[in-house]
């Protein structure tokens, strides 16, 4: 029996990790609900903004762009959200976020239409400053936008790539790379409009660690099981949307090298308390392989950060199977059943 567990435990092995810290995005860098009466910080570009109510209200004719941005915020990486309502006193044709504003002729927005029932990321430049070039803008009629209803818009920027989201539900991403870098603010055209609690977030050195091993299952395949660990070591809240891990490429132990790109993504959704942090597991190569892997380069992305980081065998450490487990325990509790027996019984014959 201690033959067939030695054996066992010599076919099956481990591999060590390699680990690296990483940047989530989710600090509040500015926040307006408007409840002082006044938009203090804002710069008003077009069309004419007023805060009504405890919230900022632009209303704009026909042919007419209304944009405001916060002052003193250049950014290239960033998420920012705000509430939107659209009057019930007139149509409003668009109205959003604005981010990377250089002037009133270019910059990207994510808007809604409430009279064409669409949404979408446009590009405004100054060949078509009113209505802009479309990322990404969904066919009218698939999104019903109503008046008089609030909306809660969220836009992801990381790089190149802007993520959109309405009321915690993802729609869309798109990507543009002219303007790098820029304000944030608001944006409407042809309609009244009241928005609310603006908040822009940007980065944050939050701890992400990224674990992982090499294993060979019973099936002789090698796979690499992987973690990933993201600590709030922040005074606030912050909510974990989304991960993403990508398995690159892989380096055999024959130095052979292979190009795979494996990936998963998780919606999350979680809100992550001062302290507290989340760990998320992946199999990332189910289907494994069947020469033994020494390097794999692993991508990990969540909210607007990303990095990449390598999983190394650097040590054998020996599996234990599962199914032995059982089979060793009860042979433990029969081998001390035996040696407590057999004390006894030396003690009675020396009596």
């Amino acid at each position: 029996m201690v033959t067939v567990v030695l054996l066992t435990l010599l076919s099956v092995s481990l591999l060590a990790f390699h680990t690296q810290l990483a940047k989530l995005s989710d600090q509040t860098t500015f926040f307006d609900d408007f409840n002082d009466g006044v938009a203090d910080g804002w710069t008003e570009h077009l069309g004419t903004w007023n805060v009504v109510n405890g919230e900022y209200f632009v209303t704009v004719g026909i042919v007419e762009n209304g944009i405001s941005t916060v002052n003193g915020l250049n950014l290239t990486d960033c998420a920012i959200e705000t509430k939107l309502r659209f009057s019930d006193t007139e149509v409003g044709f668009r109205a959003g976020i604005v981010f990377r504003y250089i002037d009133d002729e270019h910059y990207y927005s994510f808007e809604l239409s409430n009279e064409y029932d669409n949404m979408g990321i446009g590009k405004y430049t100054s060949q078509n400053p009113g209505y802009g070039v479309n990322i990404v803008w969904t066919p009218p009629g698939t999104n019903p936008i109503q008046s008089n209803t609030e909306y809660d818009l969220r836009v992801e920027i990381h790089g190149n790539k802007f993520t959109c989201f309405v009321n915690n539900q993802e729609m869309f991403s798109g990507a543009d790379d002219e303007y790098g870098i820029g304000k944030v603010g608001l944006r409407a055209r042809n309609a009244y409009v009241s928005f609310d609690n603006f908040r822009v977030q940007g980065t944050h050195d939050f701890p992400v660690l990224v674990t992982g091993y090499f294993r060979l299952d019973i099936d002789s395949k090698w796979r690499c099981y992987g973690n990933a660990t993201i600590t709030n070591d922040y005074e606030e809240n912050i909510t974990i949307r989304w991960i993403h891990i990508n398995a690159i490429n892989v380096t055999y132990i024959d130095d052979t090298h292979e190009e795979i790109g494996v990936s998963e993504n998780r919606t999350i959704n979680q809100i992550l308390l001062p302290g507290n942090s989340l760990t998320t597991s992946w199999i990332l190569t189910a289907y494994g392989f069947d020469k033994e892997p020494k390097i794999m380069c692993v991508e990990f992305k969540s909210s607007v950060a990303e990095f990449q980081n390598q999983i190394m065998s650097v040590a054998m450490i020996p599996e234990f199977p599962l199914f032995l487990i059982l089979p060793l325990f009860i042979m433990v509790t029969l081998l001390s059943v035996l040696i407590y027996r057999r004390k006894f019984s030396v003690k009675e014959i020396y009596v």
